[in-house]
């Protein structure tokens, strides 16, 4: 249909008969300020909705924006400009196509509004509010319902338009009457971290117990034995531990669908433990939670929707946001078989690690490919044809598809489609150096805590907590969250020490076995950061104390926790007597670990050579903490990975600054690098050939 005036069945200046209590004169005050009143009847079609919907300023003289979507999944996108709102004019300004993932989202948004009984009405005149509103009109077997929003929107209007949002192009999409904005779901919402702590590691990481044999954390008492009761200062020091990358998700699924356990495993399938060039140790570590319909999402995770639809191409994170510091949400397909669901799964959740897309989009023509820039959107239609229509091709001899960029066809990156692309060894490599210096001290929910005052509660842990460190960067985290495992105890005072005994898990007593379940799932139940869970502390002296739990029987009915006669332990501090927090067992104070040597530079003089002759560099090495034994190795970088061009042999240094002649073979013209390899930590320094 070409441009211009629609027919009787599309358009009109007058307003569709709105009954069921909405004053009509304050409808069409509001949506034309007095002088236009237009809204759009929907055709009705058996079992799925039709819908036209209208969103614009209040302001005369300014244009609307709306859709007419059938039932069939066709897609209408109407104007009425500027200069014909008085008159009420609507023109056609091209068609949009949802995707079937779209499509489904819109139809679930509008039956969820169309459900609500009669017309659904919120106006805000307080001082201050924008001056725009949003209608939707919805045509199911022949029933009507109308929303509308002025100044401000219920939540049904307001998901109907991201639904909508999601498929239109940005010139066309429809405004938020309370915020002025078209908004598009990023996908389910998300809730922050606490300070210090963020939903994507990558760090050497320690649990708390090897942290405090370490000596590297202090635990002291707040005041208080439920909730946020402890604050935790920690340093930093070299340590032997491999690099993980640990991705925090939360899963919201559909009847039917993955659990968040499967997707946890297709994942790591994918992601085995790997050796960076440095011989570094990286791991992966996707940590899946469920969260039920209707929760709040779990402080400190990404948010996953997973979708019934195998052709959503499935989305991850927010361009300019960091998923390291900041939970990111997004989209993911299903049904794509075990194998297609792992790829896609994977490449998905490398994102919340950092890593970008490395394909771009081209239009098949003829046999030859033609790059599609970045703005334009392939789903889009109508933006691609006028692309396609600028370039002098017709996008109806053609098709338009993503591929991977060249050196990336087996990059998981790239590609999914083959099912045999994984990780690339350069990607291994990167998450070992951002990891290097990275130290984060983690306690789990059940680590138990022993007060160094005697007659003092002693607590446990019931809520992930992090603190992650760096070289001359002390941390410290003033909350975690624990319960009082001594019910009879005094309440922990101010400014008491702790020590860490382990996990309840670790314990050999049944009772600890039950009690570290009931901690786990408290953890899982918390509401927000920092926050008790409701009827947690109950449920721990249920079996720490053998107690009355009424407000903790939920949590314990999900741990499974049987109607028993608990006996627990009462554990005495075997460090008591000593200020600085240890790592600690039933039979006494452990041996506390010793850090390992720590590599802090390498520096090389000089570091531009001359390509096709023998050279020779000074090299000085800085270790610190204790002796090592280091080699060296001159690296290229080919096809974007470094890769050894020649070992330079074995020192075994003090700590200190050591120098070294190294002599270099000839090399061609690129960029190498030396690289000190030891055996907890590394360093390198970049040599240019000219």
């Amino acid at each position: 249909m070409s441009p211009g005036r629609l027919d009787s069945s599309l358009a009109g200046s007058s307003l569709v008969d709105v009954r069921s209590g909405l004053n009509r004169r304050l409808l069409c005050a509001a949506v034309a300020a007095g002088t236009l009143c237009l809204l759009v009847a929907p055709t009705a079609s058996a079992g799925q909705p039709s819908l036209v919907v209208w969103a614009g300023p209040l302001v005369p003289g300014t244009a609307l924006h709306g859709v007419r979507l059938k039932a069939d999944g066709k897609g209408t996108r109407l104007v009425v400009k500027r200069n014909h709102r008085a008159g009420g004019k609507v023109t056609v300004a091209g068609s949009f196509a949802p995707s079937a993932g779209e499509l489904a989202a819109i139809r679930a948004a509008a039956k969820a509004a169309f459900a609500k009984p009669g017309v659904k009405a919120t106006h805000d005149q307080s001082p201050g509010a924008h001056g725009s509103y949003a209608s939707a009109v919805i045509a199911v077997d022949g029933k009507t319902r109308t929303l509308l929003g002025v100044n401000t929107g219920s939540a049904a209007l307001r998901q109907l338009l991201v639904a909508l949002n999601k498929a239109l192009p940005a010139s066309a999409r429809l405004d938020d009457p309370e915020s002025g904005f078209a908004t598009v779901s990023d996908g389910p919402s998300t809730a922050p971290c606490p300070p210090g702590q963020g939903p994507t590691t990558i760090s050497r990481r320690l649990p708390l117990d090897k942290a405090a044999a370490l000596g590297l954390v202090t635990l002291t008492a707040k005041g208080g034995f439920a909730g946020d009761a402890v604050a935790v200062d920690a340093k930093w020091k070299p340590v032997d531990a491999p690099v993980t990358v640990q991705i925090d998700i939360e899963f919201s699924s559909f009847p039917g669908g993955p659990s968040a356990s499967q997707v946890e495993a297709s994942i790591e399938s994918r992601l085995p433990a790997r050796t960076a060039i440095d011989g570094t140790e990286v791991k992966f570590d996707i940590v899946a939670r469920e969260r039920a319909p209707g929760a709040a999402p779990s402080p400190c995770f990404h948010q996953v929707q997973l979708l019934d639809d195998a052709d959503y191409r499935g989305d991850a994170g927010e361009a300019g946001q960091n998923p390291l510091k900041t939970p990111q949400a997004g989209e993911w397909p299903s049904g794509r078989g075990a194998v297609g669901d792992r790829q896609i799964w994977t490449h998905e959740a490398l994102h919340f690690a950092g890593l970008g897309d490395r394909y771009g989009s081209f239009f098949k023509s003829g046999g030859k490919l033609y790059p599609i820039p970045d703005d334009v959107d392939i789903d889009d239609k109508a933006a691609l044809e006028k692309w396609a229509k600028s370039q002098g091709l017709d996008v109806d001899a053609g098709k338009a598809g993503t591929k991977a960029l060249p050196g990336h066809e087996q990059d998981i990156m790239g590609d999914v489609f083959k099912g045999t692309e994984k990780l690339l060894q350069i990607d291994v490599d990167t998450f070992a150096v951002v990891g290097a210096d990275e130290l984060t001290i983690e306690g789990k929910p059940g680590d138990l805590l022993l007060n160094k005052e005697a007659t003092a509660q002693n607590l446990a842990v019931g809520a992930p907590f992090e603190l992650t460190v760096r070289p001359g960067k002390d941390g410290h985290a003033d909350g975690l969250v624990a319960y009082c495992i001594d019910l009879h105890r005094h309440s922990p005072s101010e400014g008491q020490g702790y020590d860490v005994l382990g996990s309840a898990g670790a314990q050999p007593q049944q009772s600890l076995q039950y009690l570290q379940r009931v901690l786990e799932v408290a953890a899982a139940m918390q509401p927000t950061t920092l926050a008790a869970t409701p009827g947690a502390q109950d449920a721990v002296w249920r079996i720490s104390d053998d107690s009355l739990a009424d407000e903790g029987a939920p949590i314990l009915a999900q741990a499974g926790v049987p109607d028993l006669v608990f006996d627990a332990p009462h554990f005495d501090n075997p460090n008591a007597g000593s200020p600085q927090t240890r790592a600690v067992s039933t039979e006494g104070v452990l041996p506390q670990r010793r850090p390992a040597p720590f590599l802090k530079a390498l520096r090389v003089r000089p570091q531009q050579v001359a390509a096709g002759a023998a050279s020779t560099v000074s090299a000085r090495v800085i270790l610190r903490v204790a002796r090592d034994r280091v080699r060296i190795e001159l690296q290229g970088r080919k096809r974007g990975q470094w890769r050894r061009v020649k070992r330079l042999g074995k020192r075994r240094l003090r700590p200190g600054a050591a120098k070294l002649r190294l002599h270099l073979p000839p090399l061609r013209r690129g960029a190498f690098r030396l690289i000190a390899i030891g055996d907890a930590s590394s360093a390198a320094a970049p040599i240019r050939v000219r």
